[in-house]
């Protein structure tokens, strides 16, 4: 199998500073990138009128059609069944400023094409702008990437842009998420992508070292004295048979009150309260086993915990305290909670 570096080995050097100049020019051209994106020649399109923004990736038209943006992912305002993830509001807020109560084109992939929940799949376009784009390129969405659609590449292309300036979700600093976006983008790879990451890191971590040193030497310490060589064969090791998956199940949380364990479980519910994100391992949550990530810890974890978290086999390990006879472990860094595969 060819692999990604073997095929850089071939490519001529003119096209790979192409790609480059491309991807800069991505970089410090945003506006321009989002802005040039119009309905695709030969495409299907109809004129509509937005009534309301419902979400920062959901619209109602003045017809009654509930229209979902192709191709985004937008943090959810709380309703019914979900109480609100980080950023929602902002989302909701940015996209209401740039479609509520306009005339707008709807451009679709496929006609009649319609997601789960009976909306109507669509690139917006208002006053020649597609909203789409606007909300990846200033960090309002994620680009969705688990279903093909034709824009992504573009769509990539502002994320990187948005993240690179550190927009809305991208926010510049570690306690702000970009580093635990990326730590959910590697959890959302699969064994090859994330084998290949990691070669890709470790290149960069041989070429850029942190600090001064630019080599490790391998000479002796002056003066240290040389140890005798032995000639006794070493005894064979003992054969220890390592248990598989030393983690408890949550159910025998209560029996550890007070000291550190790892758990393990399904987290089968989450609620966002205002203090604290519960990832909670049964449907009795008032008295089972519950992880809990306070608020001053949330900027931490991946972007929408509650969701990241929710329906996954995981691991958490810390200390079991007991809170009105429930069990849980506070959990205060991605550390704790191992997503298992």
């Amino acid at each position: 199998m060819t692999t990604r570096r073997g095929i850089y080995r071939t490519i001529p050097a003119a096209i790979i500073a192409a790609v480059l100049l491309t991807e800069i020019g991505c970089q410090t051209t945003g506006d321009d990138a989002a802005n040039s994106l119009t309905p695709a020649p030969n495409s299907h399109t109809r004129s509509a009128r937005i009534a309301r923004v419902v979400d920062g990736d959901t619209l109602l038209l003045d017809s009654g059609e509930s229209v979902r943006l192709i191709g985004i992912d937008a943090p959810e305002l709380q309703h019914a069944e979900m109480p609100a993830e980080r950023f929602g509001r902002d989302a909701a807020h940015f996209l209401r400023n740039l479609a509520e109560g306009h005339d707008c084109t709807l451009e679709f992939e496929e006609t009649g094409a319609t997601d789960k929940y009976g909306r109507t799949l669509a690139y917006v376009y208002v006053d020649g702008k597609m909203l789409n784009s606007q909300m990846v390129r200033d960090g309002y969405a994620l680009v969705l990437t688990h279903f093909p659609f034709r824009r992504s590449r573009q769509f990539l292309k502002l994320e990187k842009y948005a993240r690179r300036s550190h927009l809305g979700l991208w926010a510049g600093t570690l306690t702000d998420g970009r580093i635990a976006n990326l730590a959910a983008r590697y959890a959302a790879l699969n064994d090859e992508g994330k084998a290949e990451l990691d070669d890709i890191l470790t290149t960069l971590t041989e070429k850029y070292p942190a600090g001064n040193s630019h080599a490790v030497s391998t000479a002796k310490p002056p003066g240290r004295p040389q140890l005798p060589i032995s000639t006794t064969p070493d005894p064979e090791p003992a054969v220890v048979e390592a248990d598989p998956d030393p983690a408890l199940p949550w159910q025998k949380a209560s029996d550890y009150i007070g000291k550190k364990v790892t758990i393990k479980g399904t987290v089968v519910s989450t609620y966002m309260a205002g203090t604290a994100c519960f990832l909670n391992f049964s449907s009795e949550y008032q008295s089972a086993f519950c992880a809990v990530i306070f608020a001053s810890a949330l900027p931490l974890f991946p972007a929408n915990p509650e969701r990241h978290y929710r329906d996954r086999s995981v691991r958490v390990t810390g200390t079991v305290t007991n809170y009105k006879d429930r069990p849980q472990i506070i959990v205060e860094a991605p550390s704790q909670i191992e997503i298992i595969e």
